[in-house]
């Protein structure tokens, strides 16, 4: 059974005359006339005092009519509203025990011509009248500038009896207009980030919120005398991005004292954190590595290490909670150990789909293993969930529809507090206000239809562009909702699958319709502008997926200045400062970026009477076309097709690291020599190193050279690799061949998985099988041939990569790996030949091998 249900039945069964009852109908006011007035204790604290001032406010407010405070005293001759427990409450023959209902519940009860809103001292009271307010009166509070009250000169409205205690003790998420206290207080988020005073009951208090290792030991302060505090790593301690050695008894003991001066500083906190680093770098000591071992994880040296501290602070402090983690490498539960009653255990879902339920995904089941299993051992179990994408804050989220379905299932596992990290760095986060508002409400009371609170929130605060942002936000949702494949996680990309041609269309279409909605509201229409930013962000982000082909250069589809003029327009003046998290995500620094990207890249041309060679220098000196022009044979597979272009695709690369994509790729090249048959580009590369190319034509010779050398200009020491990658067409692979140079002769290379069929394979030319210069690519049944001819001294190793399906052929070349020293330099040339009258080169060259066997 949940923990809602239970306390639900638990209401019932205290106050059996309070259960749901058919209602009276009570006269409030008349005309503008209060027929009410509101009564509150001599000895009410200041939340109860604050539920009354704010019910006059409201009532009035709707009415306009004055409600009266009074002190109690003798029951009043007209009828009263009575706002926490008094001597009224009690003659009125009202006696609860509200201690059951903890610091927030509250019962609303009608007590003849009465009625009576009381809970705890803390929360409760001031929770009852809000909740008094939102569902009876009709009030809402959507976002600290943006509410609902209802004008009703004469409210007459029929109140039922009833109580309730929130499933969760715990409910909280960090968008920054969230934490306005009043709007915290009148949504019932009672958070550490929600700004809400003691006068409006306060709220759930962590000191040191997370990641807390460094702070209890720093290593700037003990690792130089104390190296055996911190994580051993392959063999030696680690400084620096380390975790603490948890089964080290000094450590344990620092630990403690660190804690208890803690809750000396800031005494008034309600929980204190003791959690791991936000890295990895777990201690490998013998010691910790066997508590792991036996504990089936890395949850047993941290809990153990908890438990240790928890039961230390009890002792002088039992009012005082210990949190900590269950994050990545701690995630699992551990076999035996428990936490103890004074620990909160925050599992973290960092590695879910947020596309789809976590209860039913299963994406998600080793997740929904884990919290059924921590919900065995633990009384207190937190979650700490996630609701937006880190690396695009501002890209379309789909995840509304699985927020409640979430915080369901959650309670059903013994969950008791919910925080949802959101977009906590930056305004403008995507549909941030609708998705604060759909978990105020759904965290208070998980059964909260999502659609209920989409349409009264869309209503409330954008005005007459509801409608068509309603069923934007269904064309969203619906990507996600049919197709199951679609994983959705924290950082995923734009180009994730479910934001089509068509949706960006439709999408496009409706927003236009919201924004002539509202066109005549200057307030409404900056909130649809903010909302229209995810749109315009992810054209922006799949503008590059979008080129086209003109005679003179590869560019994006459409006007994506105009695109961009808008985002920035509308964030500057919402006042959005990132977006993303961390790294560059700062709005100026996305947008400089953005603005300096290469929406568009001319065509450079070297050209004589063989061959015609095109080169895109600004992504990355990239060659695109290498034609024959005896022939037209194209040899390069080129970046455009029928469907489109993309620029990083075919062609050839150089790159200055062995990895793909590496430094080189696609750096933007300035032009520094162009002349008809020779250019040379020269680029800063984001590792350090400065690189020179020249792409040359060798007069009326069918030759192409290229030589390229690159610099260390920093003062310490770069690695460097120069790597040659070369894609080239290919129809079919059973008309070609491959030679390569070994002395004086040529000699075909062995290639059986290329004949026999295999979509994909490489082989490896190094050493013994390296050619002595040259390799040659041969299309049978022709007279084509493509040599590559290059210094084996200053080559590594030779690479053959096929792909079937790409119709691709590439003949890589790398260099050896360099340390460069400051000013050093490494170089790598080779030349393309086109031979004329393949077939008899390709029967002289059998003719030697078989002289030469």
């Amino acid at each position: 059974m949940s923990r809602f249900v239970t306390a639900l039945a638990l209401g019932l069964l205290l106050f059996p005359s309070l259960g749901e009852s058919s209602g009276k109908k009570l006269l409030f006011c008349k005309d503008g006339e209060a027929q009410f007035l509101i009564v509150i204790g001599k000895g009410c604290s200041l939340s109860e005092r604050h539920a009354a001032l704010e019910l006059q406010h409201f009532l009035g407010e709707v009415t306009g009519g004055d409600f009266p405070i009074i002190m109690d005293g003798v029951l009043p001759a007209r009828q009263a509203i009575c706002v926490g427990e008094s001597r009224v409450t009690k003659e009125l023959g009202v006696e609860l025990p509200l201690s059951e209902l903890g610091d927030e519940g509250f019962v609303i009860q009608i007590a003849g011509e009465h009625l009576v809103i009381a809970g705890s001292k803390l929360r409760g009271t001031l929770y009852g009248c809000y909740q008094f307010l939102e569902e009876d009166v009709g009030c809402r509070w959507f976002t600290p500038d943006a509410s609902r009250i209802p004008k009703r000169p004469t409210l007459k409205i029929k109140v039922k009896n009833r109580r309730y205690s929130p499933p969760l003790e715990y409910r909280a998420t960090d968008y920054p207009h969230s934490r306005n206290g009043d709007w915290s207080a009148r949504n019932r988020m009672n958070g550490h980030l929600h700004s809400a005073d003691e006068t409006r009951g306060g709220h759930v208090t962590y000191h040191h919120f997370v990641h807390t290792f460094h702070a209890l030991l720093p290593s700037d302060q003990y690792f130089a005398d104390h190296p055996e505090y911190f994580s051993f790593i392959e063999g030696k301690r680690a400084k620096d991005k380390t975790q603490l050695c948890l089964t080290n008894p000094e450590v344990g003991a620092l630990g403690i004292r660190k804690v208890e001066a803690w809750i000396r500083e800031k005494p008034s906190a309600d929980i204190y954190s003791v959690s791991q680093n936000d890295w990895w770098n777990y201690c490998q000591c013998e010691s910790c590595e066997r508590l792991a071992k036996s504990e089936g994880g890395q949850s047993g040296p941290l809990l153990c290490f908890v438990n240790k501290i928890a039961e230390a602070v009890e002792k002088d402090y039992p009012d005082k909670a210990i949190s900590t983690l269950a994050y990545q490498y701690t995630r699992k539960p551990p076999k035996t150990l428990v936490p103890r009653d004074n620990v909160i255990v925050r599992l973290c879902s960092i590695e879910c789909c947020f596309a789809h339920p976590l209860a039913t995904d299963p994406f998600n089941q080793s997740f929904k293993e884990d919290i059924q299993r921590w919900n065995e051992i633990s009384d207190r179990l937190y979650i700490w969930d996630y609701v937006i994408n880190y690396a695009h804050s501002i890209m379309p989220f789909p995840n509304l529809y699985v927020l409640r379905p979430n915080i369901q299932f959650f309670v059903e596992n013994g969950v008791k507090g919910i925080y949802e990290e959101a977009n906590y760095y930056s305004k403008g986060g995507e549909l941030a206000e609708l998705r604060t508002y759909i978990l105020a409400k759904t965290l208070w009371d998980p059964s909260t239809p999502t659609d209920q609170a989409i349409d009264e929130f869309l209503e409330g605060y954008y005005g007459g562009a509801a409608r068509p942002l309603k069923r934007y936000i269904r064309l969203i949702h619906k990507q996600v909702k049919k197709n199951d494949k679609i994983h959705m996680g924290i950082y995923s990309s734009p180009d994730i699958g479910y934001y089509t041609d068509a949706v960006l269309r439709k999408a496009t279409k409706l927003f236009q319709e919201a924004e002539d909605a509202v066109s005549q509201d200057e307030t409404l229409l900056q909130r649809v502008k903010v909302t229209k930013m995810p749109l315009l962000y992810t054209k922006i982000a799949l503008a590059g997926d979008e080129m086209e082909r003109t005679e003179d250069s590869i560019q994006v589809k459409g006007d994506i200045g105009a695109l961009i003029q808008e985002f920035e327009e509308t964030a500057k003046q919402e006042g959005v400062s990132r977006v993303r998290e961390g790294g560059e995500g700062a709005l100026d620094t996305w947008l400089s970026r953005i603005k300096s990207k290469g929406w568009e890249h001319p065509i450079s041309r070297l050209e004589n009477e063989a061959l015609s060679v095109e080169i895109l220098p600004t992504f990355g000196g990239r060659l695109i076309s290498l034609r024959d022009r005896r022939t037209g044979r194209e040899w390069l597979k080129t970046p455009c097709s029928e469907d489109g272009c993309d620029p990083g695709i075919g062609g050839y690369e150089e790159t200055t690291g062995p990895g793909f994509r590496s430094p080189g790729w696609n750096e933007a090249y300035k032009l520094i020599v162009q002349k008809a048959d020779t250019l040379t580009l020269k680029a800063a590369l984001r590792n350090g190193l400065t690189c020179t190319r020249t792409v040359a034509l060798s007069g009326k010779g069918k030759a192409l050279t290229i030589e390229t050398k690159v610099k260390n200009e920093t003062q310490e020491p770069r690695e460097a690799l120069l790597a040659v990658r070369p894609q080239f067409a290919v129809e079919r692979f059973k008309n070609i061949s491959l030679q390569a140079k070994k002395g004086d002769t040529w000699r075909d290379l062995d290639l059986a998985s290329w004949y026999s069929g295999q979509l994909e394979d490489q082989k490896i030319l190094a050493n013994e099988e390296k050619p002595n210069g040259s390799w040659r690519l041969l299309m049978e049944g022709t007279e084509d041939v493509l040599e590559d001819t290059f210094n084996p001294e200053s080559v590594s190793r030779c690479v053959c990569q096929w792909s079937v399906p790409d119709k691709r052929v590439e003949l890589m070349l790398y260099s050896e790996r360099k340390t460069l020293g400051p000013g050093e330099t490494l170089s790598l040339a080779h030349s393309y030949r086109i031979i004329e009258k393949a077939k008899k080169a390709s029967l002289e060259a059998s003719e030697k091998i078989d002289e030469s066997e």
